[in-house]
């Protein structure tokens, strides 16, 4: 896809998983990194490049964690993601076709999760892979994504969803 010219988002659940993609990750063109891990000032310096006005200036290859979730303006053309809860998961495909001019963009989910992920409950990723692969193949609506939002949670929340810092 790189070769083909198009932009490439990559997000790993983990800080570990993503630096040790980045490094294995050969690609002469612009790439990035984007993690929690960064201090302030290069977490700055790394946000203002991929959301450059010029998109020409942006990375056509960036490897990101769930800080790449929110509050970015960004638009890739196709992401390869690790499986996270069906909330993270919507707000991620969010990153790939923003504006909707793209046509149907490919975004490839993976089930196994490389790194250490103790913040995310067994339980809900293997109900968000279940709804996941019932959509496979689908152009997915905004229903389609609410809809599987409701069947992972449709018991609610557990006691460590409702109080994480407990």
């Amino acid at each position: 896809y790189l070769e083909e010219g198009k932009s490439v988002l990559i997000i790993a659940n983990n800080v570990k998983t993503s630096q040790d993609l980045f490094e294995q990750i050969s690609y002469a063109g612009s790439k990035c990194l984007l993690h929690s891990g960064f201090n302030k000032r290069d977490r700055n310096r790394i946000e203002k490049s991929i959301t450059n006005e010029d998109p020409a200036k942006r990375p056509q290859l960036l490897i990101a964690t769930q800080a790449v979730e929110v509050s970015l303006d960004i638009d890739y053309d196709i992401a390869f993601i690790e499986n996270a809860p069906i909330d993270a998961l919507i707000q991620r495909f969010g990153r790939v076709n923003r504006a909707g001019k793209k046509g149907i963009a490919p975004i490839f989910l993976f089930e196994e999760i490389i790194g250490n992920t103790p913040f995310y409950d067994d339980s809900v990723l293997n109900r968000t892979w279940e709804e996941m692969t019932r959509l496979e193949g689908r152009e997915l609506s905004e229903n389609d994504l609410v809809q599987a939002c409701n069947e992972v949670y449709k018991e609610g929340y557990n006691k460590n969803q409702n109080n994480p810092k407990e």
